[in-house]
């Protein structure tokens, strides 16, 4: 009998078929927002806690919670950040999310069409805005607003006052507060740890959404994943690195040749072309979860001209975009030789569930 998370498997003697079946279950269990347990939620590569505990926080206390909180026999919690807790909102109306961030720059009004899911037409919603596979406490102090902390740390505060980022799930708004306000707390944990490649240790998954070439280093400087800190953009060499053509074709690829034709790019940056048969896409190291859609992935490598390099896993090309209008996914990495955060995780590996 083996265990996974809440849920017990039992390998009898039914031969291939079954554990053909059982691995099949689990990769739908793990592709799916489907529930853990009664505590936790899967939504996308993230496991969410369920119900928040209603306790108000400073956003310091906030992350200890996280960081001390156990469930499921899994004691490596922490705060979301900024984009995975935005991901989670909903709004009742259809009005698309991930929204923007509340800017002070502009009206109340041009906020609450581009940072609400009500506004410019839109008709009402229902409160609270969040995926209705979380639930809020009961504690009536928090009411439906119940703002709750993120990771992320807004820098434009004066220099006397510490911001961080949260969301008000009345409307969906993200906005940015004293880290001394009280707030509520979400922890989420990660479904999938990196893996290590080389010298490198890798995101297993992008996250599903886009970015533009600056917001895409921001997103990688500012990740916790599985508790480190010193997550960043890969180079486009790195990115190179984990094309794999399933033809055979020799990797790394040659970069894109904007001055060549399309005929003979496809012969020598990516896995078709020339004498080379059909290629199953996506054309990744199969360690790592293929990208969920086509667009480029973003390196940390500058083209020239406001532009940068990014590889496309489709066919394993990369190719110069613009770094302000092109919207390209993030695949995050860290050099695997750094010192690994034993005193925080060994806890975690003693009491995880046999």
């Amino acid at each position: 009998m083996k265990s996974f998370g809440a849920y017990r498997i039992f390998l009898g003697g039914g031969g291939m078929k079954k554990l053909q079946g059982i691995i099949i279950v689990v990769a739908i269990f793990l592709a799916c927002e489907v529930s853990w347990s009664a505590d936790v939620v899967i939504i996308k590569n993230l496991i969410w806690q369920k119900v928040d505990d209603g306790v108000k926080r400073t956003w310091d206390a906030a992350a200890e919670y996280c960081e001390t909180l156990e469930i499921d026999g899994y004691s490596d919690w922490r705060l979301p950040n900024k984009d995975e807790l935005k991901e989670i909102v909903y709004c009742s109306n259809g009005k698309s999310v991930p929204l923007e961030d509340w800017d002070y720059t502009l009206s109340n009004d041009e906020n609450l069409i581009s940072a609400s899911c009500g506004g410019a037409g839109w008709p009402s919603y229902d409160e609270p805005t969040i995926n209705s596979s979380l639930t809020f406490s009961t504690d009536p102090s928090l009411g439906t607003s119940n703002p709750t902390w993120t990771a992320t740390v807004y820098p434009g505060c004066t220099p006397t006052a510490n911001c961080a980022w949260f969301i008000g799930f009345d409307g969906g708004v993200t906005n940015y507060t004293q880290v001394d306000s009280q707030l509520a707390t979400r922890c989420v944990h990660d479904t999938h740890p990196p893996v290590t490649i080389g010298n490198l240790m890798w995101q297993y998954a992008d996250n599903g959404q886009t970015y533009n070439w600056a917001e895409a280093n921001a997103f990688c400087e500012s990740s916790t994943l599985a508790g480190y800190s010193d997550w960043r953009l890969p180079t486009n060499d790195e990115l190179k690195g984990l094309v794999v053509c399933s033809n055979g074709k020799p990797t790394p690829l040659k970069d894109w040749d904007i001055n060549a034709s399309e005929g003979q790019n496809v012969i020598d940056a990516a896995c078709g072309g020339n004498a080379w048969g059909t290629y199953t896409s996506p054309c990744i190291d199969t360690s790592l979860q293929c990208p969920a859609y086509a667009p480029g992935t973003w390196s940390s490598s500058s083209a020239g001209d406001g532009l940068a390099w990014n590889v496309h896993f489709t066919n394993g090309n990369n190719y110069p975009n613009d770094k302000l209008s092109y919207i390209g996914l993030v695949r995050c990495v860290r050099n695997a030789n750094t010192t690994f955060p034993w005193t925080k995780f060994l806890p975690a590996i003693m009491r995880r569930k046999k």
